[in-house]
């Protein structure tokens, strides 16, 4: 099982971005905020949006690297390839790696480790 996290496991263009806004399903959690939306292409991909208003640049590099870490792991579950952008909420801020992980197991896949 490969579990590198290439460009073609990455959601890159704005327009990309703005098409899964419009046409994904919204689910949210204690800590994201998660669209969702099968896509045709042969990888999942993952886009992470954490805004200025979560934290200085060192808070939002961690918890970028969490959610690219949890998916990197863990994309190989989802059932087909889906675009899936993750939306960090202020309160990802002050939560740990585990809770934060646990809040992306719920919201990817509906169930706690």
């Amino acid at each position: 099982m490969d579990f590198s996290f290439t460009p073609l496991h990455r959601i890159r263009k704005r327009s990309e971005y703005l098409r899964l806004s419009r046409r994904g399903r919204r689910q949210e959690s204690a800590y994201f905020i998660g669209v969702v939306q099968q896509t045709s292409l042969p990888a999942p991909r993952l886009g992470v949006t954490v805004t200025r208003k979560v934290g200085p640049a060192w808070m939002r590099n961690r918890i970028k690297r969490v959610v690219r870490e949890y998916f990197r792991q863990n994309r190989h579950r989802l059932a087909r390839p889906h675009d899936v952008n993750v939306i960090a909420k202020r309160a990802a801020a002050g939560a740990d790696n585990r809770l934060l992980s646990e809040d992306l197991e719920a919201l990817l896949f509906g169930s706690r480790p």
